[in-house]
């Protein structure tokens, strides 16, 4: 057990891992601040806000890769507005990430710190993350950890390769998604009628939010291009042409699959609780019950799946406001009418989820 939970704890930090590696200039190693030196700054208005610029200078001693025990002078760059900065300055003893190349004598030079190390708090948070599923869900919170490295995997190790080589986003992130919840359900609940009633509920609904999203965005001209990290995309080595659309509705589908999952597996172990506590219930009652069931659900899902997309915009909707930005003007821009797009077809393929695993639970129950 030990050994697993240390493999999924690795493996949930493999994104950290990965940006880290996408910054890389020359070399990009962790490194431990030992001295503080001399640091500069100047304080500037524009536009009536007020920030300031400080360059500080580190002397810091690498901690591993050919230069390791080295002990080179960095400069940590950061522009913080009003007195924010005191959280950005770096401190003695703390853990970074050092950027730099090599002269010809096989020295480091431009050295400079790109970020803290942050990947010990990123451990402790997920260690007892792991720690109270496997407390309070014993059995299932094994099988949920599974299930959640399964799902990781499969989103890191062969969803983004594939898009990475070509191929089409949203018919990937379909047919990977209801590979994921065939699996997770599979694993959760094993191989029975509740298990097939759920599954098929909710590739139901994540397949309708996958078509609805496609509908509606291709005829609204959405872009996809809404988001500068989707921009950046156009340099990356791989020289792919993406289908930035498909890119959009690929994340509609990843982001609603989750609270699509929570209702169709409410529901269809609903169902089954009534079924075997009364044997003789018919497949009216299974299905008025199942429908009570989801309009329970439905108001709080929903919910939090349009606060957890306007969570995601918030700056943007701050930014709106504080310059009195027309309202008809924010909704048709790219950026918030794909947000709104994004949130509403998760929601509505969450709802079409409730009928659909309601009628084939109820079928299969009663069969």
């Amino acid at each position: 057990m030990k050994k697993f939970l240390t493999v999924l704890l690795l493996f949930l930090l493999l994104p950290v891992g990965f940006s880290m590696a996408a910054t890389d200039v020359a070399y990009s190693v962790r490194a431990k601040v030992v001295e503080l030196l001399e640091h500069t700054g100047n304080e500037v208005n524009e536009l009536a806000d007020s920030y300031y610029f400080e360059s500080q200078f580190v002397k810091v001693r690498i901690l591993e890769g050919e230069h390791k025990g080295k002990k080179v002078m960095a400069e940590h760059s950061t522009t913080a507005y009003f007195t924010d900065y005191e959280t950005y300055r770096l401190k003695k003893g703390d853990r970074v990430f050092i950027t730099y190349n090599i002269d010809d004598y096989g020295e480091p030079v431009d050295i400079y710190v790109t970020d803290l190390v942050r990947e010990n708090y990123l451990l402790l948070i997920t260690a007892l993350f792991v720690f109270l599923i496997l407390i309070l869900g014993r059995g299932q919170g094994v099988k949920t950890i599974i299930t959640l490295f399964i799902t990781v995997f499969i989103v890191i190790k062969i969803l983004i390769p594939l898009i990475l080589k070509g191929f089409p986003p949203l018919l990937t992130s379909v047919v990977l998604c209801s590979i994921v919840i065939l699996i997770s359900f599979l694993i959760i609940t094993g191989w029975n009628k509740k298990t097939h009633a759920a599954a098929i509920g909710t590739v139901s609904g994540v397949v309708i939010a996958g078509a609805l999203a496609l509908i509606i965005g291709s005829s609204a001209r959405l872009t996809g291009l809404a988001q500068e990290e989707t921009l950046m995309l156009i340099n990356i080595p791989q020289e792919v042409r993406f289908n930035y659309q498909g890119l959009l509705f690929s994340g509609i589908i990843i982001g609603s699959m989750g609270a699509v999952m929570d209702v169709g597996m409410s529901i269809a172990s609903a169902l089954y609780e009534i079924k075997n506590a009364n044997p003789d219930v018919t497949f009216s009652q299974l299905v008025r019950s199942g429908l009570n069931v989801g309009r329970d659900v439905m108001g709080t899902m929903s919910n939090t799946l349009i606060l957890a997309y306007a969570g995601g915009a918030l700056n943007l909707i701050l930014l709106f406001t504080a310059y009195d930005i027309p309202f008809g003007q924010i909704i048709n821009g790219d950026y918030m009418a794909s947000e709104i797009v994004r949130a509403l077809a998760g929601s509505i393929g969450l709802i079409i989820t409730i009928p659909c695993t309601t009628l084939i639970a109820a079928k299969l129950y009663t069969k």
